[in-house]
């Protein structure tokens, strides 16, 4: 079985020839879409490679800060977060800080890097933050009600 070979084709501004060059010797960032769009007179797109680092750093910034968003919205709605919601919570976290330091560490660059880790770090701090302030309120309840029942006699 031959192996498929896939192309970049770039049109010449000046000269109106197209360029092709092999897509497997670029560092290139993968996206399939979606939604794929299928009509008749519409080419079939399973994949995007995307080659300008750029873009792919923008990209995957507006990505990654938007997962962010959603665990400080987590973090922060949850009033009364119960022991499995501080660990999901916490395994997101740790999940996306591998996600830069091992998928994304080839498109960033070092400062960017730096920065999300302390940016997962804080989150971290805060869920620590949260798992404390809910452990002492357990053990305030937990004293409160040994105490009424010590006044108990039978």
């Amino acid at each position: 079985m031959a192996k498929a070979v896939k192309y970049d084709i770039q049109k010449q501004k000046l000269k109106g020839k197209i360029k092709t060059q092999k897509i497997g010797e670029l560092q290139s960032y993968e996206i399939k879409p979606k939604n794929s769009l299928t009509n008749k007179n519409i080419l079939e797109v399973k994949q995007i490679n995307l080659i300008d680092l750029s873009l792919i750093e923008r990209l995957l910034l507006r990505k990654l800060y938007t997962k962010m968003e959603s665990i400080i919205e987590e973090i922060d709605d949850n009033d009364d977060p119960s022991p499995g919601d501080l660990k999901k919570i916490l395994d997101e976290v740790e999940r996306l800080r591998g996600i830069i330091r091992n998928k994304y560490a080839i498109y960033l660059s070092n400062a960017k890097i730096e920065e999300l880790l302390l940016k997962t770090n804080f989150l971290l701090q805060e869920v620590g933050i949260k798992a404390i302030a809910k452990e002492e309120i357990i053990l305030k309840n937990h004293s409160e009600q040994l105490y009424k029942e010590e006044g108990k006699t039978r």
